[in-house]
């Protein structure tokens, strides 16, 4: 199906307003907490298909009116909702002023945690047998097209193999990501950001910037943790992968971000 088969059977009904604001980061960072947070108010992972195919799409052939086009069309679909998305981080360079002007929470995870999440993601999915066409395609967005198959699962010594050729292009993807985030930074008129790990003690605030009534809710039971029984291994090839790199900073600003990013990239 091509992009604009997806956004013209995907927007067939439109509203007339824009959503009220958005939740930007990567999968496996916390979203499913803001969601929980925010309840009746956001709508989580909407047309995740769709606005993963453009993603996937724009990263070969960039077309920005096509973008442009897709991301008005979703705003006055989600009309009245704070968006939460993991995937529009990867068109945030079509962001418009309107984009720019809603209130935004950008959320942050630690690379080597967020790594360790994503690997376990892709074990489990990998053993369940789900890992058809369009997953793959969808994880080539984080891994650059390297994938976990059901033979990699057979002994420990195939497994470290595959995690230890899939880390460079996971850190690879975190980087652009968040490299990209920030050279965009200066265009939002009302960011808010969080490191994962401070988003339970902040609920307060996160509600606040989206102007809902807020209610204190268990963070571990929300935030989404993959539990794969080869845990170990990809733990202690994370913790070795990232022995050299200096933690995600707690409080994130411009300054401190760009600071990361670049002693990422020594």
């Amino acid at each position: 199906m091509t992009i604009l088969m997806v956004i013209f059977t995907t927007y067939a009904i439109l509203a007339f307003d824009v959503n009220t604001g958005n939740v930007i980061c990567l999968p496996k960072s916390g979203s499913s907490f803001v969601n929980e947070l925010l309840a009746k108010h956001s709508l989580h992972e909407h047309d995740h298909q769709g606005i993963s195919n453009l993603a996937i799409e724009m990263s070969s052939m960039p077309s920005e009116a096509i973008a442009l086009y897709y991301l008005s069309t979703r705003r006055e679909y989600i009309s009245n909702h704070v968006d939460i998305s993991t995937t529009k981080i990867f068109l945030i360079d079509y962001f418009s002023t309107t984009d720019y002007s809603l209130p935004t929470l950008f959320i942050l995870r630690n690379p080597r945690d967020w790594c360790r999440s994503i690997l376990s993601y892709s074990l489990d999915v990998a053993r369940a047998g789900e890992y058809h066409d369009w997953v793959q395609k969808y994880q080539s967005l984080f891994t650059g097209g390297i994938h976990i198959a059901d033979h990699d699962l057979a002994n420990d010594k195939t497994l470290a193999l595959k995690i230890n050729a899939l880390l460079p292009g996971l850190v690879q993807c975190w980087y652009d990501t968040h490299n990209r985030f920030a050279s965009n930074i200066h265009k939002f008129k009302n960011l808010y950001m969080l490191n994962t790990n401070d988003l339970s003690k902040n609920y307060r605030k996160i509600c606040q910037l989206f102007q809902v009534d807020h209610y204190q809710i268990n963070f571990d039971n929300t935030i989404a943790i993959n539990c794969s029984t080869k845990s170990n291994i990809i733990k202690t090839m994370c913790d070795d992968y990232f022995s050299n790199s200096q933690a995600a900073p707690c409080s994130i600003n411009h300054d401190s971000l760009s600071t990361y990013l670049a002693t990422l990239k020594e």
